[in-house]
């Protein structure tokens, strides 16, 4: 019993035998190639990473020359812009002289031309009292025949007076003009009545003498 226990129990001797043998032992092909391998990926994997890491070194040194290209141009607009404002400005100063003379000038117009409105109103009113005065010496006389009056409109006017108003011949009527009114047109019908003269007296006393002397005849 005790023979057979002692064989199956194992030596510390064997064991540590064992254990060295298998350090001492050559690697396996299979692992070798494993080795290898991971080796090769963990190489490429490198390359790749440097690869990717140059391409974004580029593209990032091409953005930033894009970027400053771009800020220099931007940078050329303002100052263009800069200088069209300066442009702007002086030529909107120079607007603003010119409208504020403008606006003095149409200011002295408008003042000028009422003014002009009153005297003009003034002057009308002038010429329509100058014209009313005028005609206190004229008279019209009706119902003449048309051509009675020959070539000499005031000698016929006198002759008249004196015949039709008896007025003494030795009245000296003063006639300044005569004339039918309206002027004569080819066209005017026969059948019309005769046109009625108006006279212009010299004297405002013999036209009033003329009129008493109507109106007392009836």
């Amino acid at each position: 019993m005790s023979s057979s226990t002692r064989n199956k129990a194992p030596n510390k001797q064997d064991i540590s035998k064992e254990k060295n043998d298998k350090q001492r032992r050559p690697a396996s092909p299979a692992s070798a190639s494993l080795t290898t391998d991971s080796n090769m990926c963990e190489s490429d994997h490198e390359v790749t990473l440097m690869g990717e890491l140059g391409k974004l070194r580029k593209e990032n040194q091409e953005g930033h020359n894009q970027t400053k290209m771009s800020l220099d141009r931007l940078e050329q607009t303002v100052l263009d812009i800069k200088v069209q404002i300066g442009e702007h400005e002086g030529r909107i100063g120079k607007l603003e002289d010119r409208v504020g003379m403008a606006e003095d000038l149409a200011v002295r117009h408008q003042r000028a031309l009422r003014y002009m409105i009153h005297r003009d109103i003034a002057l009308s009113a002038t010429c329509d009292d100058l014209q009313n005065r005028l005609r206190r010496n004229n008279v019209r006389i009706f119902q003449v025949p048309e051509g009675s009056e020959g070539g000499n409109m005031a000698g016929f006017i006198k002759e008249l007076l004196h015949k039709v108003l008896k007025i003494p011949s030795l009245t000296d009527i003063k006639i300044e003009r005569a004339h039918r009114s309206p002027p004569f047109t080819p066209h005017r019908d026969p059948t019309a009545p005769p046109r009625h003269i108006i006279v212009r007296f010299l004297d405002a006393a013999v036209k009033d003498l003329v009129i008493r002397q109507a109106w007392s005849q009836g």
